[in-house]
């Protein structure tokens, strides 16, 4: 077995006989029928369409060949060459491959993961279990929700509002995507059975999980998250190969509460530890990706916190990779009193384009609820996190605020001290 490794375009893996093809004076040949699908045809055992995998010098040359084969299903394409700006197909390849022409023969069993730019000639039958057992495990079965209450949420006046359901349960994602959340935030609690928001069952992220049970959670999660982006705390202790093979399948941003005694807040020294992972899966070429980042702080309030002091916080959390930042409401505190520090961080983080989601105290028929609602859209957030049951009442509230009105109320206070 050789692996060869190339650029992948597209993603995904393909398995088949290989068909060589071959030019004259720049001109494809089409190629003739493998042995092996020819013995296939001949027997009348051709019930079902078989899968080969074109070998070529110059991709498009594959690729205008793929259209004329009407013997067999063409699954994927390998080419010599180097190719830059490539036709979109459904056809994973690999190109760049490097004297692939040399290597291969005809009805040859061919493996290639373009996710990865792998290929494999003859692997044995341990490799391509592997394979279709890691593809099948990133890959999630996401549907398309098409539903009213699925739909983004505006303000009346057009602003943009994301309801975050915050979760811990597999009942908990149930309700929430039910109720249409936009996204889910997986909290880690622990496996003891206590129960975060319904007591008993098992936690979707536990506390403890490592190892297996760790991948174990990460697929589940990927099977009922249902393609929903995610948000998962991370106590810098979730680096793993599992992680990145869990993030190539999910739109996931991993929260870190920001270190002030490290240079990076945190952010650059995890991202280091999880390039250093991403160097393993690499020597295994293990489907993987990096997830992004966000930081999560508690509220701070204190209405004589200086903006210099937030504008610096948000300019190097930026710089070491933050793409958004979550306000961990403390429900017993007055929001009077920090109104002034939210709505200077919603300033600051819009203009480094960093959005700003914020815990939700929310009860229903709750006027004090429906206040404080209008308060952080007025001080400027992009998203609520709320309780699973809330979702759908909450996005119901939105429709009726008008941020502008909200904005001056904000600014109004403000100004009257």
């Amino acid at each position: 077995m050789a692996r060869l490794k190339g650029t992948g375009q597209g993603s995904g893996i393909a398995i088949g006989a290989t068909v060589v093809v071959r030019s004259e004076s720049g001109v494809p040949i089409p190629p003739a029928v493998p042995a092996s699908i020819a013995k296939v045809i001949a027997s009348r055992r051709y019930s079902e369409t078989l899968s080969v995998i074109l070998v070529a010098e110059e991709y498009l040359h594959a690729l205008a060949i793929a259209g004329t084969i009407r013997w067999a299903e063409v699954d994927g394409i390998v080419a010599q060459n180097p190719a830059a700006n490539l036709p979109s197909t459904r056809i994973p390849a690999v190109t760049g491959v490097r004297n692939i022409m040399g290597t291969v023969q005809d009805d040859q069993l061919l493996l290639l993961d373009a996710t990865n730019g792998v290929v494999l000639t003859d692997p044995d039958p341990i490799e391509i279990a592997h394979y279709q057992a890691e593809y099948e495990r990133i890959v999630p079965r996401q549907r398309i929700f098409l539903e009213e209450q699925h739909l983004p949420v505006k303000t009346s006046d057009g602003k943009p509002i994301q309801v975050i359901a915050q979760t811990a349960y597999p009942e908990d994602v149930e309700i929430a995507l039910q109720g249409g959340a936009d996204c889910l935030l997986i909290q880690r609690v622990s496996g003891a059975g206590l129960g975060f928001l319904m007591a008993g069952g098992s936690p979707l992220l536990p506390n403890e999980a490592t190892g297996s049970e760790l991948s174990a959670s990460f697929r589940t999660l990927l099977e009922i998250a249902n393609g929903k982006p995610l948000l998962i705390p991370d106590s810098y202790d979730l680096a793993s190969p599992a992680l990145l093979a869990f993030a190539k399948g999910v739109d996931a941003t991993l929260l870190l509460s920001p270190r002030a005694d490290l240079d990076g807040l945190g952010l650059k020294e995890y991202r280091e530890i999880l390039e250093d992972t991403e160097a393993t899966c690499l020597s295994k070429d293990l489907p993987h990706a990096l997830p992004a980042f966000g930081v999560e702080i508690p509220a701070q309030l204190t209405a004589d916190t200086e903006e210099a002091a937030l504008r610096e916080f948000v300019d190097r959390a930026v710089e070491h990779g933050a793409t958004r930042l979550l306000v961990n409401w403390e429900p017993e505190r007055f929001l009077d009193t920090s109104i002034g520090w939210l709505e200077s961080l919603c300033v600051v983080c819009g203009n480094s384009g960093l959005p700003v989601f914020i815990e939700l105290p929310y009860l229903p028929d709750n006027e004090e609820s429906v206040g404080t609602l209008r308060t952080f859209v007025g001080a400027g957030v992009s998203g609520v996190v709320v309780l699973p049951e809330y979702v759908q009442v909450v996005k119901s509230e939105i429709r009726m605020i008008r941020a502008n009105d909200c904005r001056e109320v904000v600014l109004r206070f403000l100004a009257d001290g």
